[in-house]
């Protein structure tokens, strides 16, 4: 009881509701702040795991609008895209400088996420195309950039194969032959379908070869 009574004699009623006041509202400022600190302190929204055609850096896509799709991440709870924009460049070297020469969308708003339509210049048979993609949070934030992908058109026209062949196995007759006398695609028959076998392509001439390409 005694110290009780020392109690009221240092904090009288009005002060210790005063400092009870004060503490409270110090309480109240501090979850005000946080939601803005964890904006503040790096929790950006980010994009991962571009796809392109449901496909990560696919090849031969004969779709003349393929459809683009990503993921996201955040710390935050609650985070979701409120925008997105993105690039689509014809060298790395342009997506680099964030610049799309294919295709730049600009900010669009939108929460989509999945198959977006490319909706940029016309692509080429065998063209490749270099792109990212960044999102933008409900707080407006932007956030960084995905992490650059591809996709590689394929044959999108008869008049593009320039009278490429179908593969197909080597005539009997021509198996024993020298396999230097043969030309294109040929290969040694095998017993069954599970059975591995080597695949030969010989060019017409000796000549230095930067790619090949089968489709």
């Amino acid at each position: 009881m005694a110290s009780m009574n020392h109690f009221r004699r240092i904090f009288p009623a009005r002060e210790l509701l005063r400092v009870i006041h004060s503490l409270a509202a110090l309480f109240l400022l501090t979850l005000a702040i946080l939601p803005l600190r964890g904006v503040e302190t790096g929790a950006p929204l980010k994009v991962y795991g571009i796809t392109c055609s449901g496909r990560e850096e696919p090849r031969g896509i004969t779709e003349e609008k393929p459809g683009l799709s990503w993921k996201l991440a955040s710390p935050v709870r609650g985070a979701c895209q409120t925008a997105y924009r993105i690039l689509v460049a014809s060298s790395p070297a342009i997506l680099e400088k964030d610049e799309g020469d294919l295709w730049d969308s600009g900010k669009v708003d939108s929460s989509r996420t999945q198959q977006i339509p490319y909706g940029g210049k016309p692509l080429a048979s065998s063209q490749t195309c270099h792109w990212k993609v960044r999102a933008w949070d409900r707080d407006g934030q932007p956030g960084p950039w995905s992490a650059d992908s591809e996709w590689m058109m394929g044959v999108l026209t008869p008049e593009d194969w320039g009278g490429a062949q179908w593969i197909g196995a080597t005539p009997r007759e021509e198996i024993s032959r020298p396999a230097l006398e043969l030309k294109g695609f040929h290969s040694k028959p095998t017993g069954s379908p599970s059975t591995n076998e080597w695949v030969q392509i010989t060019l017409d001439q000796e000549k230095p070869v930067g790619k090949i390409r089968i489709y």
